[in-house]
């Protein structure tokens, strides 16, 4: 399509040079029709010198193309078309003044300065980029991050534009800490943070990336890799929302809800919980009363380490972790909300084995927000200080979650 907007113009200036008569060919006279106009200046008869002009727009160009380049790899089509619409106008008016040292316009309308095609394509781009950049920056957002039991809330954000992720940071199980004090879970996730807030490419490619940067943020620190239990690791969901449609992804234990304007709720992605054997072992211990329950648990706890990347996904370094990803696209149109949340953001419950359908999150997110899902969290929390009634591996576990209204 973008190919032959161009030819058209190219053959429309053609027609005007070589059959265009003088006086021209007016629609309603002196009102509407074609003129034949040797242009010196820019869109639409704005006047600068030609060597100048030349050299800014052949920059321009360049820098168009590079951009398009871009939006080309993140798929989004409407950033496309507007960008493309403004090079083959661009371009276009380039070649008339390399060719011929000015540009060919004939199109007459009322009082406006007489132009040409290339000069509609490059304003058409112009409105549409600018209200692309406008939508994007529409979409109204909150957040909840909040620090569990443990030393550091080792959850993390990214909320970018039309970009949105929460990232559940997980420790190596051999206590490490850096020489500032910060635990493994948390550099892992602040790597995760800053790749995935710096990414150019699609959520794949920038996944993959983060994954590799754990890596090698182990290797720096000296971090054993061939034990994984040595290994830092982080879960995440993240979608960008493009024009009419999300792209989304996840790895580990992190979920995305869709609440739709009709009312119904879509998980994307399958839901996994790969602590569910620890809690049922938890759950059996917790009936006898017995104290400091993860002391007992300390062998099936590495256990479940061992599995990461065999029997669930994780960022660790491994790329084994790739063939776990899961990502898709949807459509936003009728969607009223998408809801990025870590485990922490899940109501305790009392029994492990019972299927987790988010029904009471999304009752009570619509009730009072985010805010009221992590204060009844902190309240069954602190009800139960030894994990007794609502086997958990630890009285507070940290937590992070992004709304995002469309």
């Amino acid at each position: 399509m973008i190919a032959g907007l161009f030819l058209i113009d190219r053959l429309t200036k053609w027609l005007a040079l070589n059959n265009l008569p003088r006086e021209g060919v007016f629609l309603i006279p002196k009102v509407t029709g074609f003129v034949l106009e040797r242009n010196q200046g820019i869109a639409y008869s704005v006047p600068i010198p030609s060597p100048v002009l030349i050299a800014v727009v052949t920059f321009i160009l360049l820098v168009l193309f590079i951009i398009l380049i871009k939006a080309v790899q993140k798929k989004e089509l409407m950033v496309v078309l507007s960008i493309s619409l403004i090079i083959i106008g661009a371009f276009s008016n380039l070649l008339d003044r390399l060719q011929h040292g000015y540009v060919v316009d004939m199109i007459v309308l009322t009082s406006w300065p007489v132009f040409n095609l290339a000069d509609i394509f490059i304003l058409a781009g112009g409105i549409w980029l600018i209200l692309k950049i406008y939508k994007s920056q529409q979409f109204q957002s909150s957040c909840v991050s909040e620090k569990g039991s443990g030393e550091m809330n080792e959850d993390r954000l990214v909320v970018k534009e039309n970009l949105f992720c929460v990232i559940d940071g997980a420790s190596s199980l051999n206590g490490y800490h850096d020489s500032s004090g910060k635990t493994g879970g948390y550099l892992a996730a602040s790597v995760v943070r800053e790749k995935i807030t710096g990414g150019q490419g699609t959520l794949i490619e920038t996944v993959t990336n983060a994954n590799t940067a754990i890596a090698e943020a182990m290797i720096k620190n000296n971090i054993d890799v061939s034990n994984t239990v040595n290994r830092w690791s982080a879960s995440l969901v993240a979608v960008r929302i493009k024009d009419e449609t999300a792209e989304w992804i996840k790895i580990g234990d992190c979920n995305l809800l869709v609440l739709n304007q009709d009312g119904s709720v879509k998980l994307l992605g399958e839901y996994h919980n790969h602590d569910l054997e620890t809690l049922k072992m938890w759950k059996a211990l917790a009936q006898k009363k017995t104290k400091n329950i993860r002391q007992h648990l300390r062998e099936q706890n590495r256990k479940v380490r061992m599995e990461t990347n065999i029997k669930y996904g994780a960022l660790n370094g491994d790329n084994r972790a790739i063939s776990f990803i899961q990502k898709g696209e949807i459509s936003v149109k009728g969607v009223k909300n998408i809801i990025l949340f870590t485990d922490g953001f899940l109501i305790p419950k009392e029994d492990p084995e019972e299927s987790e359908d988010f029904f009471e999150m999304v009752e009570l997110f619509r009730q009072g927000g985010l805010n009221m899902v992590r204060q009844t969290i902190r309240d069954l929390e602190k009800s139960d200080p030894e994990c007794w009634k609502y086997p958990r591996l630890k009285q507070y576990d940290d937590m992070a979650a992004i709304v995002v209204k469309l």
